[in-house]
């Protein structure tokens, strides 16, 4: 038997054309899509950001304010050479920058709100910090004000000569505006000391020293003196409740022009 060694031939398929394969064409319809989105919302006029709201300011100049916003927003997308395509787009606005910039820049201010309006418009409340006494450094570093928080703010050229002044006489470190120069809870007792007095004896306090970490020692309007303790266990209210009995009975207003000191360190008051 023989055999004869044959060719067989495969049929081969025509290759389509990319062209007219739906997917291609899908793929592009989506690209400009994408594309025309990307425009719209980058570079649509109605979404250029035109109008910058600032409220709130005391001390703080607008303008400042309004120039950090100016600089967050304007976004530089492409940098090739002398050509630069940029962007004022809401959309690209980051708030959380803008908030950390201008807290940075500017001690005085507390917190501030911020908010996009659409299309065109971000709007900055600020709350300023409040003055409550003032800090002198022990270290040269001149004076500040200081809020109810402890964090001062504000250095000062001028002293004022109606507000407490407060120091610290076991502080070495060196003082920046926006830091917290005296804890919390010092400045609480202070802040709760003069309240008192100019409440119910109408008392001013005229300098606070903090003597260390645990003695906090309150100077009158009337040359005598206040001696607190600060430490953990202590409870500044019942102090306080102290002073208050001695000032309303032992110690009447006769007796107070020649009173040197009050001490309420201890579970006993004592006075001279």
């Amino acid at each position: 038997m023989s055999y004869r060694k044959g060719h067989i031939k495969r049929k081969i398929k025509p290759k389509k054309s990319l062209l007219k394969a739906p997917v291609f064409w899908y793929s592009i319809l989506l690209l400009v899509l994408i594309a025309a989105v990307l425009y719209f919302l980058l570079f649509f006029d109605k979404f250029q950001i035109k109008n910058i709201i600032i409220s709130g300011t005391q001390k703080i100049e607008t303008n400042d304010i309004k120039n950090i916003v100016l600089k967050e927003t304007n976004k530089k997308l492409i940098k090739f050479l002398n050509f630069n395509v940029t962007s004022e787009s809401i959309f690209l606005a980051s708030l959380k920058n803008i908030q950390k910039q201008v807290l940075e820049d500017f001690p005085e201010a507390e917190s501030l709100k911020i908010k996009k309006n659409f299309p065109d418009s971000i709007a900055v409340e600020i709350k300023e910090r409040q003055p409550v006494a003032v800090y002198c450094s022990q270290n040269n570093e001149g004076c500040f004000y200081i809020d109810e928080s402890g964090i001062i703010f504000e250095r000062l050229q001028d002293l004022p000569s109606n507000m407490t002044f407060i120091t610290q006489l076991t502080s070495s470190a060196q003082n920046y505006e926006g830091q917290e120069a005296v804890g919390k809870n010092i400045m609480g007792a202070v802040l709760k000391v003069k309240k008192n007095l100019a409440d119910k004896f109408q008392v001013d306090v005229n300098e606070a020293v903090i003597s260390s970490s645990e003695r906090l020692d309150i100077k009158t309007g009337e040359s005598w003196q206040i001696f607190l303790n600060l430490s953990e266990n202590s409870d500044v209210d019942l102090q306080i409740t102290k002073l208050n009995l001695l000032l309303a009975g032992k110690i009447n207003l006769d007796e107070r022009k020649n009173l040197q000191y009050i001490d309420l360190r201890f579970e006993r008051a004592y006075y001279k």
